[in-house]
């Protein structure tokens, strides 16, 4: 909780966290406030944490609160306020005491802590300290019986805190490659803006991520290290994560440089946190030989199947998927692809071409690495707007991009390619390859597509997904729509197979049920779009192309 009256350095405020009903997942927080002499006070609980932006109403989890006099032990009176404040009536009484009972589901018993608060005394480690209120809800606590792998790097020193390790990760090989990560990164800055630095690992069998000023918490799988592609995959999380040291947490958008807990806080340059972020996760990977060129451009080229895929790319422009992080990214529905865009991928994207926009204007001698360091030698007091970033890399770039960013960032227009294509020397190729079988690529281009999502839900056929310009969009199939029948013959788990009984092109009658009604709808079949979006080099590049392309990759 944060308290509206700042606290002197001689009365800090205090927490301690309680845990005697573990089993119930709850725990109790005792929390002293200094009034300084105010005959009330009010404290507030936040409503998002940065680095996630969607209003999660941390207030619901409180579920008893208590308040009296810390010297006396006499009730005081309080109230809520609203959602997440409360008011304290507090007339001659210099300590107020809060108790009160969160719920927060843990997954395990607890014997070690992690955290990058700093300790008081070696002899009591369970106490820490944080400077204000904006480190303490920063920094968080991750507590169980767990891994922990201290490393330096660069001078500093770094921990991996793995809870739910269960004896499957090798940390000698995890800590061989989180250093060259680091190291990388530390180079990439040139500056290293933290004392120490955590990993907070939680083994969960999901996946993501949140950032902090001196920690990062990642989510992953007990299998991360037994399946190669979870542990690249794992990897670039953490490359992901640790570049946001830099770039969101200290390098901020004005908007962000004084957080508002309590409300939302709107601005246009999420794309460039994230999406430039996500840009160079993977690009430290190979450029740290951890992969290789060829899986490489096979991960890069999945991004932008999925980018030339989603029908929302040319709907929202990029500048606007961040303005609107707070009410669509976070709460996708049925009909998202067809609406937005994800600053992360079609972010990384654009940083990839605007990379190669820069290299292409300057010869190779500047690259969208001189622009990050401008904005943070410029900016990371005061925070940077869009047209900062905008003109800097103009000026980087060493011409006028006006045009550029109207067109990949502030517009739903498609992506040109082509420069960046023809600067590394790569092509777009088909993922059906010249030596399948002729009968194979026939199959796949006169094969009929149906292209809305399905699934089965007690004993019906349901439309989970219709993305636009398909051939369910056109004959008009809606979601939750039930899929009866093609042709009068009942189809339910056999569609994949029935579909292969017409070619591309062909016509066909379908049965649907719509909210109890039937109806029956004329639809045209057409072919699967083929995956063209996969990178390769060409047979011949020139020189400079694969100087350009080596350059590139070795960073």
């Amino acid at each position: 909780m944060n308290h509206h009256h700042k606290a002197t350095t001689e009365s800090p405020i205090r927490y301690s966290l309680l845990f005697d009903d573990c089993e119930r997942h709850t725990i109790e927080v005792v929390a002293w406030f200094p009034t300084e002499g105010a005959t009330s006070i009010e404290l507030l609980l936040p409503v998002w944490t940065p680095g996630s932006y969607l209003v999660r109403e941390y207030s619901k989890n409180i579920e008893s609160m208590t308040v009296v006099d810390a010297a006396t032990g006499v009730p005081l009176p309080f109230g809520k306020s609203s959602k997440n404040t409360w008011k304290l009536e507090t007339p001659n009484v210099p300590l107020v005491q809060v108790t009160y009972r969160l719920y927060c589901r843990e997954l395990k018993q607890w014997r070690d802590i992690a955290t990058s608060l700093r300790v008081k005394h070696e002899a009591t480690p369970t106490v820490r300290l944080a400077a204000n209120y904006h480190e303490l809800v920063d920094s968080p606590i991750l507590m169980g019986v767990l891994d922990i792998s201290p490393f330096e790097v660069g001078g500093k020193q770094h921990y991996f805190a793995n809870a739910l390790g269960e004896g499957l990760w090798d940390y000698a090989k995890l800590i061989g490659d989180i250093s060259k990560i680091v190291a990388h990164e530390q180079r990439f800055w040139g500056v290293v803006p933290y004392d120490s630095y955590w990993f907070l690992n939680i083994a969960s069998e999901s996946g993501g991520g949140l950032e902090h000023d001196n920690n990062t918490v990642l989510m992953s799988s007990r299998w991360v290290m037994k399946r190669p592609t979870l542990y690249t995959d794992f990897l670039g999380l953490v490359s992901h994560e640790f570049f946001h040291t830099w770039n969101i947490r200290r390098l901020r958008p004005c908007a962000l440089v004084k957080y508002d807990y309590s409300a939302e806080q709107y601005f246009k340059e999420l794309w460039i946190a994230e999406g430039i972020t996500s840009y160079y996760d993977d690009l430290f990977l190979v450029q740290t030989k951890i992969l290789s060129q060829g899986d490489y451009l096979a991960g890069l080229s999945k991004v932008i199947l999925g980018v030339q895929n989603n029908a929302g790319r040319l709907v929202q422009p990029l500048a606007d998927s961040s303005m609107d992080a707070w009410i669509k990214f976070y709460r996708p529905d049925e009909n998202s692809n067809n609406s937005r865009v994800s600053y992360y991928a079609k972010g990384s994207i654009v940083a990839l071409l605007l990379d190669c926009e820069i290299k292409r204007n300057t010869e190779g001698r500047n690259c969208l690495r001189d622009v990050m360091l401008r904005l943070w030698n410029e900016y990371l007091v005061t925070g940077y707007s869009l047209d900062d970033f905008e003109r800097i890399t103009s000026e980087i770039a060493g011409t006028e991009l006006v045009e550029w960013f109207e067109k990949s960032i502030r517009s739903a227009s498609e992506l040109d390619y082509a420069p960046f294509l023809e600067w590394y020397g790569l092509q777009f190729s088909s993922a059906i390859k010249a030596t399948d079988s002729t009968e194979t690529r026939r199959d796949s281009s006169m094969s009929a597509w149906l292209g809305c999502e399905t699934v089965i839900a007690d004993g019906r056929l349901m439309v989970k997904r219709v993305p636009r310009g398909t051939p369910a969009d056109l004959a008009g199939l809606n979601v939750d729509d039930e899929l009866i029948s093609i042709d009068d013959y009942r189809v339910l788990s056999d569609l994949e197979d029935r579909l292969t009984c017409y070619q591309s092109g062909s016509r066909a009658k379908i049965q649907i049920a719509r909210r109890g009604k039937l109806m029956r709808l004329d639809l045209q079949f057409a072919s699967k779009p083929e995956d063209r979006w996969s990178l390769e080099v060409i047979p011949e590049p020139t020189e400079a192309q694969k100087r350009n392309l080596q350059n590139w990759i070795d960073g």
